[in-house]
């Protein structure tokens, strides 16, 4: 189980974290050859449980340590563990919309598509633009009237309660990308289509010169705060971290499972 709050120590190698993953599961494998059937059935639940943390913390280790290298950016990382698929996206939290912009017309774009109530959104801007409130969790928005488990799942993707300036469009998803006031949605619509590193680069650039163009609430920075896509068992677990620039290590600040937010 991984714990929000843990430090990420970067060992530069995700084998080690595999041969862990072998070594449990045969221990594991040979306890429950001598189990009853029911005593099997839930030895057989906590192996996979175990496998899955153990896959989630080495992918989320081996997403820090490229972090840390500096060498993520617009890069899907495609991973084997224990024939075991597994996908790792990378982003900096500046590309995603911040909620506390409430004035934004960026947000309003997003709201309006997780059919937001507008009591609910007008208390949210009330509170938010007054500095009475800020978020540790997604789930904290359920606290409004209105505002429901189902359309916090669906803003999600698109927003950030980790920073407070502009959106960087340059770290930004293609989904966060059709969401900014001014984009070129054309010009996204081809950096989708596209499956040619060099030209969804020059592309994506092309984008962030327009944004900059048309004096859009944009920012150039990085913050400390990275979203970690992985996708495992074709299901998607969004795991946000914070990088102490000192030591260089991460903290895990919040996990995001397909459980959570279930309606």
């Amino acid at each position: 189980m991984i714990i929000v709050g843990t430090k990420i120590k970067n060992t530069g190698s995700i084998l080690l974290y595999v041969l862990w993953i072998l070594v449990v599961i045969s221990l594991l494998s040979f306890k429950l050859s001598s189990a009853s059937r029911v005593v099997m059935i839930k030895q057989v639940s906590e192996v996979s449980q175990i496998k899955k943390d153990l896959q989630l913390n080495s992918a989320i280790k081996f997403a820090t340590f490229k972090i840390l290298k500096n060498d993520w950016k617009n890069i899907q990382f495609k991973q084997n563990l224990n024939n075991q698929r597994i996908t790792i996206d990378i982003y900096n939290e500046s590309g995603f919309i911040s909620l506390y912009d409430l004035s934004s017309q960026s947000l309003e774009n997003v709201f309006e598509s997780a059919d937001f109530d507008s009591s609910s959104l007008n208390d949210l801007k009330n509170r938010t633009d007054s500095k009475k409130l800020h978020f540790n969790d997604f789930s904290e928005l359920t606290q409004f009237e209105g505002v429901s488990a189902e359309n916090v799942q669906h803003i999600i993707p698109y927003v950030s309660i980790y920073h407070q300036e502009g959106v960087n469009p340059a770290h930004s998803p293609e989904n966060v990308l059709m969401k900014i006031k001014g984009v070129d949605q054309y010009r996204v619509k081809k950096l989708i289509d596209s499956s040619d590193m060099d030209e969804k680069r020059e592309i994506r650039n092309e984008i962030v010169d327009i944004l900059r163009s048309k004096n859009v609430n944009m920012t150039e920075d990085e913050n400390d705060y990275y979203r970690i896509h992985i996708s495992l068992d074709s299901r998607l677990y969004r795991v946000f971290v914070k990088l102490n620039r000192r030591s260089q290590d991460f903290v895990v600040v919040n996990i995001i499972s397909p459980v959570d937010f279930e309606v």
